[in-house]
């Protein structure tokens, strides 16, 4: 086990949770949930610069935003496996 593992213990899943939270994150109505909270973060991000904000914090809330749209994109794009 390495110090990370150590730290932060990994999350072990049961294959009938696995199965459980598979069929919830591709839930169409979660699905369709998703795509909403990625629109209005990606509406925030156009906007940023009509604030009126310095540049370095401009560069810090686009950066904040970018992560939270590429993680709402990562649960879009989620499967079950065949």
């Amino acid at each position: 086990m390495n110090i990370l593992d150590t730290m932060i213990p990994p999350v072990v899943f049961s294959s009938e949770e696995q199965s459980i939270l598979e069929r919830l994150l591709t839930n169409d109505l979660l699905q369709r949930y998703f795509r909403s909270l990625a629109r209005e973060e990606a509406k925030n991000l156009t906007g940023l610069y009509a604030l009126g904000l310095t540049d370095q914090e401009i560069v810090r809330r686009h950066c904040n935003v970018q992560g939270k749209i590429e993680v709402l994109n990562t649960l879009t794009s989620l499967s079950v496996k065949e």
